[in-house]
């Protein structure tokens, strides 16, 4: 069975949404996974909406929140349409509680016709193989004497005749048919709808009259995309919890508008009427359709609902062609593996109900039908299968499925069955599921988007296991041709998906439509006249964002909709609604500027950075771009979404979801009221009714002095000033020279040469109350206002103009190409997106080789089009500057000078200023490529050769390089009038390209884009994660809070709001761990919510208040009395805080609510960060405590890479006793050496000469006894040792533990390893793995050596020693850690990592050591043979002993590293940074040689008394060392720290005992 299952990604390549589908559900499908479940980001995002958001009130009426819920629930609608690609002049959505009641109200508002002579009736014609809801409709026909038509399927297309078009006969008629039968999933053809509309398809082809088409598409839209396009049915119910999961009892009826005249409605509820009688039978239904068949309030929560639905659905999926292919996969492999399963016997185990083979989603859905077979052919009953797949956690479906009509068709039960199967007591839904043997339903499995492979195999497994005589078995014949028929099905089913996914049309490859504006604007002071006099211009306004601040222009072009970028964009919520100051009065402060040279939209706002929008308001924007449908004063728009940036500081400022959108360039709305004496009707921005609103001057000084006389004004002596009232009003154009609301009566004003056309009056709204300035609510001027019009609250007119026929257009920004402000991407990126404009092609291997590129067929490169420059700047330094004019440009180039060159820099073409990273001969190489590419591009290319980089000398500085970038961004920006000037910085060069742009923005500069390539970057980063660690003044640093825990417990950590703290407000920031260490290491970085910018000080402010009940006391009391503190990080810098303190009895607590933050910066960096705790407070129960901070900037002198050097402590490392003790262990290691080798040489010299001696003899003089000594074993000395696969096994893990050793303190040395979290780690553990072929190189050879068989044991012995001691004690600890719920509990996703590295990267790498190792040294080569029969071993002295020699042999290696050990305890169990790694290479040489000459001495002493047994003698004397550091550690324990707990405890010895064995492995190879 397992070898069936393996082959799950062969049999359907489109499974997935193109990530890890395993993530997902990890992250939407905690719970279990049924047909379709809702996903955990949708409820999410639901409840944060309406618990943001107030959805209240009736949504008929007017009010702000009810506004808000009118504007929403049309967006959905919109949606709704959107996702089935059809339009709002096409289709209307009628909310209905469910799909149900969709197909009720068809039948009850259809006008059916009943049978009479002079005519034939309406016929209710409906497929077989339909729901019961859509049977049920002939419930209410039947009532009315029309006939109901069954209809099988077969006969559709069976009876089919070609028929002409009836118009003498009107009777309406409706066919009702599924689009996908929810019983077997199989899709009926979509060509139906138009071939029973025109006739063509039976019934209609035998029955004259009008024929309509309900397409039940409830079961079809779940995971299938249906396109209204293609089949234009007249009425689709649809139900939102087959698609979502959520929300339930909520659907929807699509009424194509063309046939929604013929309903009637006989009923009238709330908000269906345009006006009625109640005493008189006088009905007017709404014009709408929507409203006229919504009777009362509409569920407006659920339907808000559903647009998160279709947000998450697309987030997860990507849109409903990928759940059909995904959900299609998988119910075609679940069925070819179902179908060719086979008893012991040769019986199938499953007989399943479907119409073809799953061939094509175009054909079959995720449904699979079946009932299971037993070996004898018998049924096995539903009921049965339900309850033992229950057991499994595996939830199916069983019965008929309310489609009586397909079970009868598939279980060939006939009517009479039916009838005799109910006298038996079987009714629809009950468990009887076999009567007389025969079956009574089926079990279906149906499958949604977040269903998985792993799904199928375990209800395969679940099947094999229950219900599979044994052995089983597989028709192998049917599912080889099975497999083949799905791999040529793959290949016909890429049909497109379609556009309207997610609500937005991605529209790709759009014919360029250029912008036009009248080049005849007008300015201040601009002659304003009418038939009667002349008046002032005073004030233009413009108001590029909808609903947000003004910008005051002084002169400005007229474009075809108003004044140029008037109200191009807007806001919209996370529904995509659009927000006025009605709603969110903060839009105001947000203050919009439009920058025409750069072609940009700035956007500012108070404690926000500034940022860029691009204007171009044509289809330049990009190849591929969002376009998503809004509504502005109902009218339907169509907006471009402006980016996640735009999206993200707005969300910021506003403090909730929002998307900032601008007006489609080819989307055209008009005006609904045309002028009088206006030939055509204006077209409109996203301005609410007119182009233009005029206010005067006169009549808002009239408004003002009204407000000062009034008793009751509610500013009381406060009066609003004339600019502040003109503000309110939010006009364009503001004039004066005339009368108070003289301007009402006008018909026309020219201004300058453009007449405008009066529209008619502005309308006002408590809107005029919000202070512009402020974004604060007022009553005036409305009350005002309101008090003189006598209730006609107008003020200001609408205007709209009209542009001479003989004007001409400016192109506004149409031949510019915005590539900033600021990005991050690789060179080869740049040339993939610009390759078709590469004419010719410029180098062949642009796509393949991201830096260097290659240019081997250059595109005439003889002409001589670059010229070398040198430029002085103002300090004096000559710049050599080589120009590349663009590839157009080359031949006029020719043998043209340096004033040439220049003045070529504003033919408009974009200039790249490249600021490459490379020096000498490879600089020139480097810089020709780019400039090649570039220019080929249409691009001037400059490159300078500054100080430090290409062929210039001199000593780079970071200070020198920005100066000399700036001067040439500034001497070309000065001489490329209104050209893009951007500024490209690679490898190296992304340093000053970032300082550059650092420096612009300090200047307040508008730069046109920086692009920051090579290999410190990739695509997307963010200037605040760069890494050279810039910060602007004013950009955001984050302070994350790391853990708490008891000061003696260092490695008994928590997380920082396990303890009751509060956050402070600002938007949460999540983390993740960076790295593998820093992950087993326990940090856990939480956002503090504290606003804390770059150079920004910040008084004492109060950030979140406590709630002290009792629970949240005793916590803290608790942390006080064990001494808690807690970190903190800033920049990457650590900061430690207490949590409180106890009052010398220790009675009263007391709890720190004040951070004092000072932080110390050079330049743009930060260096230095200082915390001062203060503001104690008692902690007294139902009390509540201010949490406050401050932050204080102070420049430093601490350069940024020395920063780390105040958290070291020389005074305690590098001690005079850590010196003494290196000396001194150095003087052992002399001393020792010295007289090892004094010892053995004499030794050995009079054994040699007593051996000598005997050899000279005669026979008869020599002495006839037995050799004695060491030569006596010596053919035993090299027999293999006991136990010769665990001692080879130790011998490599010895090996391995001293390379990593080695390797890492090297690093650490180079490197500055504690700098960054979990470094050290992370770098042991890829060292570690990497270093794996060692273990089996000398583990393997060893063994082989010894004569060892068993070589993969040994293998795996070896690989896994040393993991599994590691993991094991781990794992015992992690116990503990997840009982204490500490923050050292290693999460479930690092073990899988760990172990992922222990199985697929250590376990292979220690194979290829071992085969190398039993290849190329495993042969043995000992000097002498191996005596057959072992020797007796002698009696000897007890201090001969093995067991004595290895309690001495560890004594010296211990002594001489002892005093190091204290250090690095001190460092891992205190709060200490080790950084002295030259010590500990030093101690290591030292614990190398005092190891060596112990090993020698004991070896020798074993021999000497005729004891060959010397292998493990030896092994063992070197690792006892590992056992006087074990007992080290208890005396550290007890005497040097004040350590207490059980988790605390655990850990200490735990790991003791595995940095002990790990010791004692490594000595034992030396």
């Amino acid at each position: 069975m397992l070898a069936l299952l393996s082959m799950t990604y062969q049999l359907w390549s489109q499974y997935g949404y193109g990530g890890n589908m395993q993530d997902m559900l990890d992250q939407e499908f905690t719970r279990m996974k049924a047909a379709t479940l809702y996903p955990e980001s949708l409820v999410r995002d639901y409840c944060q909406d309406i618990s943001r958001n107030v959805y209240a009130g009736n949504p008929h009426s007017h009010s702000p929140s009810s506004r808000l819920t009118h504007d929403t629930v049309e967006k959905v609608r919109l949606r709704v349409l959107q996702h089935f690609n059809a339009t709002p002049e096409e289709y209307s959505v009628i909310f209905t509680s469910g799909c149900t009641a969709a197909l009720k109200l068809v039948a009850e508002s259809f006008p059916w016709r009943p049978h009479a002579e002079s005519e034939a009736g309406s016929l209710l014609c409906y497929l077989t193989d339909s729901h019961t809801s859509a049977v049920g409709m002939r419930g209410v026909t039947s009532a009315r004497g029309v006939v109901a038509l069954a209809v099988s399927p077969q006969d559709v297309e069976n009876r089919a005749r070609a028929q002409g078009e009836d118009t003498a006969c009107q009777t309406p008629h409706l066919f009702c048919y599924p689009a996908q039968s929810n019983f077997s999933g199989r899709k009926y053809p979509l060509g139906h709808v138009k071939g029973i509309q025109t006739r063509r398809l039976y019934p209609a082809c035998e029955h004259r009259g009008r024929w309509f088409v309900l397409l039940d598409a409830a079961s079809h839209v779940s995971c299938s995309p249906l396109n209204l396009q293609e089949c234009p049915a007249d009425f689709i119910p649809v139900s939102f919890y087959k698609m979502f999961g959520f929300p339930t009892g909520l659907g929807a009826l699509l009424v194509r508008n063309d046939a929604a005249g013929i309903l009637k409605k006989t009923y009238f509820g709330g908000g269906t009427a345009a006006a009625y009688l109640s005493g008189e039978d006088y009905y007017v239904h709404a014009a709408n359709i929507s409203d006229r068949f919504e009777d009362g309030t509409v569920a407006f929560l659920d339907i808000i609902a559903v647009n998160h639905g279709f947000e998450a659905l697309h987030r997860i999926t990507g849109g409903m062609h990928n759940i059909q292919q995904h959900t299609f996969g998988l119910a075609r492999y679940t069925y070819m593996l179902l179908s060719s399963l086979c008893h012991g016997n040769g019986q199938p185990v499953a007989q399943i109900y479907t119409e073809g083979q799953f061939e094509s989603p175009s054909t079959q859905g995720a449904i699979l039908n079946f009932n299971l077979v037993d070996s004898r052919g018998q049924i096995i009953g539903y009921s049965q299968v339900d309850r033992m797949a229950s057991l499994y956690s595996i939830h199916v479906r069983t019965g008929c499925f309310c489609n009586t009509g397909a079970c009868q068709s598939f279980l060939g039960i006939t009517n009479q069955q039916m009838k005799r199967n109910l006298q038996a007591g079987h009714v629809c839904g009950d468990s009887i599921d076999l009567v007389d043997g025969q079956p009574t339903g089926s079990v279906r499995v149906s499958f949604g988007y977040m269903s998985t492979f792993e799904d199928c195999q375990k209800f395969l497994n679940f099947v094999a296991e229950c219900f599979v005589e044994k052995p089983l078995t597989v028709d192998q014949a049917r599912l080889q041709k099975l497999k083949i028929v799905t791999v040529a099905s793959q290949d016909l089913n890429e049909d497109p998906p379609i556009m309207t996914t997610n609500g937005e049309i991605y529209k790709v490859e759009e014919k360029e439509k250029p912008t036009k504006a009248s080049s005849k604007g007008f300015r201040h002071s601009s002659a304003l006249s009418r038939h009667q006099g002349a008046h002032t211009l005073t004030n233009i306004y413009i108001y590029p964002v909808k609903s947000c601040g003004a910008y005051e222009v002084h002169d400005w072009p007229v474009g075809p909709l108003g004044l140029l970028y008037d109200r191009g964009w807007m806001v919209v919520n996370g529904n995509g609604v659009c927000l006025s100051q009605k709603r969110e009065a903060r839009l105001c402060l947000i203050r919009p500027q439009v920058h025409l040279p750069s072609n940009k939209l700035l956007l500012q706002a108070p404690g926000m950075d500034t940022i860029s929008v691009r204007l171009e308001n044509n289809t330049q924007i990009h190849t591929s771009y969002r376009v998503c449908q809004s509504k502005v004063c109902g009218d339907r728009v169509e907006t471009v979404d402006c980016g996640d940036e735009a999206a993200s500081w707005l969300s910021d400022f506003l403090g909730q979801p929002c998307r900032l959108i601008r007006q489609s360039p080819d989307f055209t709305r008009d005006m609904k009221k045309r002028p009088s004496g206006a030939a055509t009707s204006a077209s409109l921005s996203l301005v609410n009714e007119a182009q233009y609103l005029m206010i005067n001057r006169a009549s808002v000084e009239l408004i003002q002095k009204l407000m000062s006389s009034r008793q009751d004004d509610c500013e009381g002596d406060q009066l609003l000033d004339t600019q502040n009232v003109i503000s309110r009003f939010r006009a364009n154009l503001v004039i004066a020279g005339v009368e108070p609301y003289e301007e009402d009566n006008w018909s026309h004003l020219i201004i300058g040469n453009t007449r405008f056309m009066v529209s008619g009056q502005c309308r006002r709204c408590q809107m005029v109350g919000v202070d512009q300035d402020t974004g604060t609510k007022t009553k005036e001027p409305l009350l005002s206002l309101s008090a003189y019009r006598n209730g006609k609250v107008t003020f200001g007119v609408y205007l709209t103009h009209q542009i001479p026929e003989d004007s001409t257009t400016v192109p506004m920004g149409a031949e510019k190409r915005l590539i900033g402000p600021l990005c991050y991407l690789h060179f080869g990126a740049f040339l993939a997106e610009n390759s078709p404009r590469i004419n010719p092609a410029p180098c062949l291997h642009s796509q393949k080789v991201p830096f260097f590129i290659d240019f081997s067929q250059p595109a005439d490169f003889s002409l001589n089009h670059t010229i070398n420059m040198y430029l002085t700047s103002e300090e004096g330094i000559s710049l050599g500057v080589w120009h590349t004019v663009p590839e157009s440009q080359w031949q006029e180039a020719q043998g043209k000078d340096l004033a040439w060159y220049q003045n070529s820099l504003s033919s408009g073409s974009p200039v790249f200023i490249y600021l490459h990273g490379n020096t000498g001969s490879r600089a020139a190489t480097h810089r020709v490529g780019v400039a090649k590419v570039l220019s080929a591009l249409g691009y001037h290319v400059l490159v300078p050769d500054y100080r430090g980089f290409g062929d210039s000398t001199g000593e780079p500085t970071e200070a020198g390089l920005t100066t000399d970038a700036l001067y040439v961004y500034n001497w070309v920006k000065a001489r490329s009038r209104n050209s893009l000037v951007v500024i490209w910085g690679h490898s190296l060069g992304t340093g000053v390209a970032t300082n550059t742009a650092v420096k612009l923005i300090e200047q307040g500069a508008v730069f046109d884009g920086v692009i920051l390539e090579g290999a410190f970057n990739s695509a997307g980063q963010k200037l605040s994660i760069h890494p050279f660690v810039w910060y602007t003044d004013k950009e955001e640093v984050v302070l994350w809070m790391n853990t708490v825990g008891p000061y003696h417990n260092r490695q008994e950590t928590y997380k920082y709001f396990s303890l009751p703290f509060c956050v402070g407000s600002k938007k949460t920031i999540s983390h993740y761990h960076e790295t593998l260490g820093e992950a087993l290491q326990g940090v856990e970085l939480e956002f503090s919510g504290l606003d804390i910018k770059f150079k920004d000080e910040v008084m004492q402010t109060t950030y979140c208040e406590i709630d002290l009940d009792k629970a949240k006391r005793d916590a803290f009391v608790y942390a006080i009395k064990n001494h808690y503190w807690y970190q903190m990080y800033i920049d990457d810098l650590p900061i430690w805080g207490i949590v409180g303190e106890a009052d010398e009895n220790g009675e009263d607590h007391y709890l720190w609510t004040y951070k004092k933050l000072e932080i110390g910066f050079n330049g743009n960096r930060i260096v230095d960060v200082n915390l001062t705790s203060e503001g104690k407070v008692r902690l007294v129960p139902n009390t509540r405590i201010a949490m406050s901070y401050s932050v204080k900037w102070k420049k430093s002198d601490v350069k940024f890479e020395d920063r780390f050097d105040k958290y070291l402590d020389p005074s305690f490392f590098q001690h005079r006793i850590h010196w003494f003790s290196i000396f001194n262990s150095f003087m052992m290691v002399i001393f020792l050496v010295g007289l090892v080798s004094m010892i053995l040489m004499r030794t050995l010299r009079k054994d040699y000469a007593r051996y000598s001696k005997e050899e000279e003899m005669d026979d008869m003089d020599r002495d006839l006894g037995d050799e004695y000594g060491w030569k006596q074993v010596h053919g035993d000395v090299f027999r293999p040792s006991s136990h010769p696969l665990i001692f080879s096994s130790l011998i490599g893990s010895g090996c391995q533990i001293f390379s990593v050793s080695l390797i890492v303190i090297i690093v650490a040395m180079v490197e500055d390893l504690y700098t960054e979290r979990g470094s050290m780690l992370s770098t042991a553990i890829f060292v570690y793995a990497a270093t794996s072929p060692v273990n089996g190189y000398f583990g393997g050879s060893l063994y082989a050596k010894q004569g060892g068989r068993r070589w993969i044991k040994q293998m795996f012995i070896g690989a896994f020693m040393i993991p599994a001691m590691v993991c094991g004690t781990a794992f015992f600890i992690n116990f503990i850690a997840i009982y204490y719920h500490a923050s050292r509990a290693i999460p479930f996703g690092t073990m899988v990592a760990v172990c992922c590295i222990c199985f697929f990267v250590i376990l292979p790498l220690n194979l290829v050591g071992t085969i190398l190792g039993r290849n190329l040294s495993g042969q043995p080569n000992f000097p002498c043979r191996v005596n057959a029969v072992p020797r007796p071993i002698p009696e000897k002295k007890w201090f001969m002993e093995p067991a004595v020699i290895v309690c001495l042999g560890g004594i010296l290696p211990f002594g001489s590293i002892f005093i190091e050990m204290y250090f690095i305890f001190t460092s891992f169990w205190a709060y200490k940074i080790y950084y002295v790694y030259g010590f500990m290479m030093l101690v290591l040489v030292i614990l190398c040689i005092v190891t060596v000459c112990v090993t020698i001495v004991c070896t020798y002493f074993l021999l000497n008394a005729e004891d060959y047994r010397w292998q493990w003698t030896s092994f063992l004397s070197a690792a006892s060392t590992a056992v006087y550091v074990y007992m080290y550690s208890f005396y550290y324990y007890f005497f040097k720290t004040k350590m207490y707990g059980l988790f605390q405890t655990s850990f200490y010895f735990g790991y003791m005992a595995v940095f002990s064995t790990a010791l004692g492995i490594m000595c034992d190879i030396i």
